[in-house]
């Protein structure tokens, strides 16, 4: 059931599901082009055991009224004082996609005290190749969005046969629009021009959480070359992991796989306490 607040004077969507235990809160948060839907395939291995927050983007959810274009500050501010409207104090983020550009400022904004961990899933974090900033680009324009969303969405799929995965794109994802679509590539387009990748943004987080990154895509081995390097720079707090999943819809395809990472994070938190 999705409850709605006004905040920050606009109306915000969420479900608040689980157990409010001694474990930090777990916020889920969407990634281009979905909303909290996207999570409904791993909450049924989270809910026994933690308090679950799905949170819905301004201009998402039972009021989609447009609020204009909004920054990854704004999606920081709104989901802050939305979980302290709510009383939460630790939580852990996880995010889909672009939206880990969020759970990161988030964390950098306040600090390992209340967000002692970060799971960033199928979130490529790298320097993008320019064909990828040009289909943003396409997206921001109503005449050529749907051209750039297309080979986009084609390559997320990575010709996939799982079921969850393909009832998810034709369901939930493309619900929301070109509007919301245009606001959310702005945003990201916004981020690589100031911080170059979101592996540099990581890098610039001072007194960082736990981060964990895990994908299934892409295998090149430079790109697992760039993940192990950062690690070994790192290995006090980022780790990863490749899965075996046919798309870059890990927390649809392999719900329970990610459950565990998250756990796992959990259970990390919990030790240092």
């Amino acid at each position: 059931m999705l409850y709605t607040r006004t905040i920050n004077g606009v109306e915000l969507s969420f479900e608040d599901r689980g157990m409010v235990t001694s474990d930090p809160t777990i916020v889920c948060l969407p990634g281009l082009g979905q909303d909290h839907r996207g999570y409904q395939y791993i909450l049924p291995f989270l809910v026994s055991k933690y308090r679950v927050i799905r949170i819905l983007w301004r201009s998402h959810g039972a009021n989609n009224e447009s609020t204009g274009k909004w920054s990854v500050e704004d999606q920081a501010n709104d989901t802050i004082a939305l979980l302290d409207s709510l009383q939460v104090q630790k939580f852990i983020p996880i995010s889909h996609f672009q939206g880990g550009w969020c759970a990161m400022e988030m964390a950098a904004r306040l600090g390992k005290q209340r967000v002692p961990a970060v799971l960033l899933t199928d979130f490529i974090l790298t320097r993008p190749p320019a064909e990828f900033i040009k289909g943003l680009q396409m997206m921001q324009n109503k005449e050529t969005w749907y051209q750039g969303q297309a080979p986009l969405i084609k390559k997320w799929l990575n010709n996939t046969s799982n079921k969850n995965v393909l009832e998810h794109c034709e369901r939930d994802l493309d619900t929301d629009g070109f509007e919301n679509w245009a606001y959310f590539c702005w945003l990201v387009e916004k981020n690589y021009e100031r911080w170059g990748s979101p592996i540099e943004r990581l890098g610039a987080i001072e007194d960082p959480p736990l981060v964990r990154h895990i994908f299934s895509h892409p295998r090149e081995a430079a790109y697992l070359a760039q993940h192990e390097e950062f690690a070994r720079k790192h290995h006090d707090w980022f780790s990863f992991a490749r899965l075996n999943g046919e798309s870059h819809f890990s927390i649809v395809e392999l719900p329970e796989a990610v459950s565990l990472h998250l756990s796992d994070l959990v259970r990390q938190v919990n030790s240092k306490q």
